[in-house]
């Protein structure tokens, strides 16, 4: 049955026009109190803009209702069952929008740390083992995509990259925050609202969390949930603080001006508040270095490491204006706390997937399907109709009751009874009402078709594509083109998670920065292959710290390739497939490159076995056992040159034997010829025997140098055995992987 969907939505903070606000008739002049922040009526003044923004929110509530399949609406359900027309719907919305998000979850890329220099290159080494870390913990892939669909559905998603308030928790949160709980000053420009004023969360909670939260304020929570019985009996109550008691009769005065109703702020029944945290920006002067790099940093004298870069003169202390950045909570018209913010940087994260040109209201990819899936669902719901309809033609004497005439015609099983008295023989027709359903039918699947042109998504993108139809070329074109409409949306999002990765680091570095001596391990999860690395290690006077994460000169970045175990395997089966097609003798080389593609557990230590027994494969990241695949080149370099040695000294004696021989065979063809030849005999004779024997000895050598080349050749056979197992191993485990991921596909189908 299909559920009905309110037009106007249903929003905590609802439009209010010109003429209500959060302040009444307060006036925003931007003075601050002694500690810089803005008083409750400032405040209000500034919120106006709250209730002034562009109506986009009941657009965003019917978008997403069509995507839930709830597409059509309260009014018009009522007037369908009025009429028997049979309310139909046929979501192509959701599909569209699902192969959108999968995208993003095939094709995302992970931000990183990335050395700016050499000298952060173990820093920043050390501080990605960090960043990884919280990037895995805090679920920060998980926050990116609930955001993600959030941003191409209404149009905007949200993503807070704080600290955790769960003390049993991880340090780090990175969570989804509903798009209904968010406002922001709409006249800021940039992408990142980085010029708003103000950016508001509403978010609702029970009484008891909220007194966790705020234990100091515990008395007053209590009191305004609970609802004022009346202003005596509150002025008469006596509280444990005498200042609750006042700032009490104080907010109560504020409240008696404020705008919004009850119900949107409180819920005395069931004992919820809506706490609005309200993060706002204000004009101000500050200090900051300024280092030759470009970076900036804000100046703080009780830091000796800033003091240093100035005397050193690394940075010089620059004063300008800046928007200090503020963090209130308010329970309803009542503040809680008012508080700087230290890092400067807004914790909520925007990522919008369109902005309307005349007042960059936020819209999503549904806006532009919603027009032909309505004219899809009334179509259906038509040419059903049409098909479940009969046109009945009767003669005024057809039958005693033509109004059973009527009902029966309309039945699968219709009995009627006619009059045998009537006047004509063909006093009643009962004809299918079949007229117009071949054209509904048509202009339906125009819709259809216009749904893919509208929204720029094709079957193809989706999976839909029909064996023996289209050329895999051709697909691949207009899964391109589909890619190259949402590349807009996508870049966006990007450029969100590459904000939330920023953040996370500067978290990370506010907590690193005061702890001494940190040691990090990076590379394997082998204890002896891994590489300990210390962050902010303090040597001489202690006033200079090495791999200080303060003055480390590196950038977030987004990784160049997607980091999906899908896109891993592919990559893995793709090398495979290219080192199985060359020769045995590059096979070997190659095999490190294919263990490094695996995703393995081990896979350091695999590539430790085939360096030792080969020598090939990327060095290792432990300083001992770089030192000692040195030596080990060192000791195969000399062997070769000895056996380069010992071939030159075998190929002069054998130059000298045939030397020999040859003045042998002169001095017996002179002795023929009766020449006295003894002595040059007898001298032949002395350098054949001298040849014989150092040919015996480099013979000898020769053995040796065989023996140990058969010692190699083993070797070289049993590491050649040990790769084909780990080759085999690694395919049996790809294989059990694939078909446990089918499995799942299957069983669905």
């Amino acid at each position: 049955m299909a559920v009905g969907y309110l037009p106007s939505g249903e929003t905590r903070l609802r439009q209010r026009g010109n003429s209500r606000g959060w302040g009444g008739t307060a006036s925003f002049t931007g003075e601050t109190l002694g500690d810089g922040s803005y008083d409750e009526q400032q405040m209000w003044a500034l919120l106006e803009d709250a209730f002034n923004e562009p109506d986009w929110r009941s657009e965003a509530e019917k978008a997403e209702a069509f995507y839930d399949g709830d597409q059509i609406d309260v009014e018009t359900l009522r007037r369908m069952e009025e009429l028997a027309i049979p309310p139909v719907i046929d979501n192509y919305i959701a599909p569209s929008i699902d192969a959108v998000a999968g995208f993003e979850s095939i094709a995302r890329l992970d931000p990183r740390l990335v050395p700016e220099n050499d000298n952060s290159v173990d820093g920043v080494e050390a501080l990605n083992e960090k960043f990884k870390e919280a990037h895995r913990l805090s679920e920060f892939n998980q926050a990116y995509s609930q955001a993600f669909m959030d941003q191409i559905k209404v149009g905007i998603g949200w993503v807070v990259v704080a600290h955790s308030a769960d003390v049993h928790g991880y340090a780090y949160r990175v969570e989804h925050v509903p798009w209904r709980e968010m406002w922001w000053d709409y006249r800021a420009r940039k992408w990142n609202l980085e010029d708003a004023r103000f950016i508001v969360r509403q978010r609702w909670t029970d009484l008891d969390h909220a007194v966790k939260w705020f234990p100091k304020h515990r008395e007053m929570l209590e009191t305004i949930v609970g609802g004022w019985m009346s202003r005596s009996d509150f002025i008469g109550a006596s509280f444990d603080q005498t200042h609750i008691s006042s700032r009490l009769s104080y907010n109560l005065q504020n409240e008696e001006r404020w705008s919004l109703t009850e119900d949107e702020w409180r819920n005395t029944d069931r004992r919820r508040l809506a706490i609005y945290e309200i993060l706002y920006r204000v004009p101000g002067r500050t200090l900051v270095l300024r280092f030759a790099d470009g970076r900036t940093m804000d100046f703080n004298p009780d830091i000796p490491i800033h003091n240093l870069a100035l005397a050193e003169g690394v940075a010089e202390l620059v004063e300008g204006p800046t928007m200090n950045l503020r963090q209130a909570f308010y329970a309803g018209p009542y503040k809680l706390v008012d508080q700087p913010l230290g890092h400067g940087r807004c914790h909520y994260i925007p990522m919008f997937a369109k902005r309307k040109g005349a007042n960059l209201a936020p819209y999503g990819m549904i806006r532009s399907m919603i027009s032909p899936q309505e004219a899809i669902n009334a179509r259906s719901a038509r040419i059903l109709f049409d098909m479940n309809s009969r046109k009945v033609i009767v003669d005024e004497d057809a039958a005693d009751d033509l109004d059973e005439i009527r009902e029966e015609a309309g039945k699968g099983d219709a009995f009627m009874v006619l009059r045998s008295e009537r006047r004509r023989e063909n006093a009643l027709q009962i004809l299918p009402n079949t007229e117009t359903t071949a054209i509904s039918f048509q202009m339906m699947q125009a819709d259809k078709q216009a749904i893919e042109d509208v929204s720029g998504i094709n079957k193809q993108f989706r999976g839909q594509v029909q064996s023996g139809k289209q050329a895999g070329v051709a697909i691949d074109q207009l899964i391109d083109q589909t890619k190259q409409n949402i590349a807009g949306i996508y870049r966006n999002h990007e450029q969100a998670r590459l904000e939330g990765g920023r953040l996370l680091h500067l978290l990370i570095m506010d907590d690193l920065s005061n702890i001494d001596d940190l040691p990090v391990d990076v590379g394997s999860s082998d204890s002896t292959l891994k590489r300990r690395i210390v962050l902010n290690g303090r040597r001489g006077d202690r006033q200079i710290r090495s791999n200080d994460v303060i003055m480390l000169s590196m950038r977030v970045a987004l990784s160049s390739t997607p980091s999906t175990a899908t896109y891993r395997q592919q990559k893995f089966q793709a090398l495979a497939e290219i080192i199985k097609a060359l020769p045995p003798e590059l096979q070997t080389p190659l095999t490190p490159l294919m263990i490094q593609a695996a995703d393995l557990p081990q896979q350091e230590e695999v590539l430790e076995t085939i360096r030792s027994l080969t020598g090939f494969g990327p060095p290792p990241r432990d300083p001992e056992k770089a030192r000692q695949l040195e030596e080990q080149k060192a000791k195969e370099q000399q062997m070769q040159e000895r056996m380069q040695q010992i071939e030159m000294m075998q190929q002069e004696a054998v130059a000298r034997k045939m030397l020999a021989e040859a003045m042998l065979n002169e001095a017996r063809a002179r002795k023929v010829l009766g020449v006295d030849t003894e002595q040059t005999e007898a001298a032949t004779l002395v350098d054949l025997e001298s040849a014989k024997t150092e040919g015996q000895k480099v013979n000898l050598e020769s053995r040796e140098l065989d023996l140990r080349e058969r010692e190699v050749a083993v070797k070289e056979k049993e590491s050649d055995a040990r790769i084909l197992e780990s080759a085999a191993r690694l395919r049996n485990e790809d294989r059990r992987d694939r078909i446990a991921a089918s499995a799942p596909a299957k069983k669905a189908a």
